[in-house]
C-alpha cells in the first residue's frame, strides 16, 4: 500500500492523572506533601504540579533527576513525573528500538529509547521521547539529553495522545534539525508520520496495516507489521478506538 499525505494542523487537550510529587529543595520524592491538581497547557497528560516550591532551574533538575528513581519531563521550571506504561506501548517502542538501531549501526547515528531526554532549548524544556534518533555530532558532547534529534516517536496513550499530536508536538517543532515526527497507535496497526518539506510544513505521511512504513530522515524502511510484532491487541482497545473514530466523524 502506498503512503497518504496531507498537510496538518495540530490540535490540544488535557486530562488528570496522579503522580508522585517532586520536591527539589528536600532532594526526594515524597507523596505526601501539600499539592493541588493543576490543568497546564502544556500538557495533555495528567499530571500532580508541586506549588510548594519555586522555580527549579534546569540545572537543578537535571542534577536531581540523576539520583531520581522516576522520570521527570521539565517545563519551563516545573517537573512532571511521568506515569508508567503499557505492554503494548513498551513492545511497540522496543521493535521500533531494535529495527532502528539494527538500521543505523555503523552510521554515525544513534537510537535512543525512553531514558534519553530531548532538550528543547529555544523553550526551556526537556521531553523524554518513546524512541529519538540523532545523526549530528554536537549530541556526542552531552551524555544526558539531545539537542540535535532528526527522528523523534511517541506511542500514543488514552492519557497523553491529545498533548503528544498538540502542544508536545508544536514544542517539539521548534528543534531545527528535527526532520520526521511519528506517532504510533498502540490500538491497531496505525503510524502517522509528519515529515517537514523544504518549505519548512509538515506534511503527514499516514500507514496502516499492510504499508511499508518510509522513515525519510534516516532512509528506512519496514513492514509495519514489524513494528506490532508481539503486540496482543485488546477488545477494550478496538471498541475504545472505535468509539473515538466515530467522534471524530
Amino acid at each position: 500500500m502506498g503512503d497518504n499525505s496531507l498537510t496538518i494542523v495540530g490540535s490540544s487537550a488535557v486530562s488528570l492523572l496522579l503522580c508522585p510529587v517532586f520536591h527539589p529543595s528536600e532532594n526526594c520524592y515524597n507523596t505526601n506533601t501539600s499539592t493541588e491538581i493543576i490543568e497546564n497547557r502544556n500538557l495533555g497528560k495528567p499530571m500532580i504540579a508541586d506549588r510548594t516550591h519555586n522555580y527549579i532551574s534546569p540545572e537543578e533538575y537535571l542534577k536531581l533527576e540523576e539520583l531520581s528513581p522516576l522520570k521527570h519531563e521539565y517545563i519551563q521550571g516545573e517537573t512532571y513525573a511521568m506515569a508508567g506504561a503499557s505492554d503494548a506501548h513498551v513492545t511497540v517502542a522496543g521493535n521500533l528500538f531494535a529495527l532502528l538501531r539494527n538500521h543505523v549501526r555503523g552510521s554515525g547515528c544513534r537510537v535512543y529509547m525512553s531514558d534519553m531526554k530531548a532538550r528543547i532549548e529555544s523553550k526551556n524544556i526537556y521531553y523524554y521521547p518513546d524512541v529519538m534518533v540523532t545523526c549530528d555530532e554536537r549530541d556526542k558532547s552531552s551524555q544526558s539529553f539531545k539537542r540535535y534529534p532528526c527522528l523523534i516517536v511517541e506511542v500514543l496513550s488514552n492519557g497523553t495522545e491529545g498533548f503528544d499530536r498538540g502542544d508536545k508536538f508544536a514544542d517539539y517543532q521548534e528543534l531545527e534539525t528535527l526532520q520526521e515526527y511519528v506517532l504510533i497507535s498502540q490500538k491497531r496497526e496505525r503510524v502517522e508520520c509528519f515529515r517537514r518539506n523544504a518549505e519548512g510544513l509538515w506534511v503527514l505521511y499516514s500507514y496502516t496495516q499492510g504499508s511499508e512504513i518510509h522513515l525519510a530522515s534516516v532512509n528506512f524502511r519496514t513492514g509495519i507489521d514489524a513494528i506490532y510484532e508481539d503486540v496482543i491487541f485488546t477488545k477494550e482497545d478496538s471498541e475504545a478506538d472505535s468509539d473515538e473514530l466515530r467522534s471524530r466523524g
